[in-house]
């Protein structure tokens, strides 16, 4: 699913901009880091090191180090490329919480997500029921 009409693995792209102006479940406003780890992901779209609003839909993140496979831009989805996350802090979202062991001692970290798969995307303009001067319509004469 991207703008290039192609089955072939793509980064950031037209897709991403739009799916990241989108909330998840703590609607607009929301602001949550991601700093799963101890690492603090950032927003793949800047060029400057940018903390990503996880709050949002997004499928890719970079960190300020490479991880376990060398890599410094992530995927969430892992194989999936069409699995939009956003973190959420509500209470009815099921959690998920992993054991991160660092020298003999055990920390916790709990997060909770929704997903969004965008199955269309329809761009409409507002001129379908505009009228701001309320002029009289009288139909379509049909002959």
């Amino acid at each position: 699913m991207n703008e290039f009409g192609t089955e072939r693995g793509s980064k950031f792209t037209l897709l991403d901009t739009i799916m990241a102006e989108i909330p998840g479940k703590d609607n607009y406003g929301a602001n949550i880091k991601d700093d799963a780890f101890g690492l603090l992901a950032y927003d793949i779209s800047k060029s400057s090191d940018t903390v990503l609003n996880a709050a949002n839909y997004h499928r890719w993140y970079k960190l300020t180090q490479a991880g376990g496979m060398g890599l410094q831009v992530n995927h969430r989805g892992y194989h999936d490329e069409n699995l939009w996350v956003a973190l959420t802090t509500r209470k009815d979202i099921m959690p998920l919480t992993i054991n991160r062991r660092v020298s003999n001692k055990d920390y916790w970290e709990t997060r909770r997500v929704s997903y969004a798969v965008p199955i269309e995307i329809v761009y409409t303009t507002p001129l379908v029921n505009w009228n701001p001067y309320d002029i009289e319509e009288h139909g379509y004469n049909v002959s």
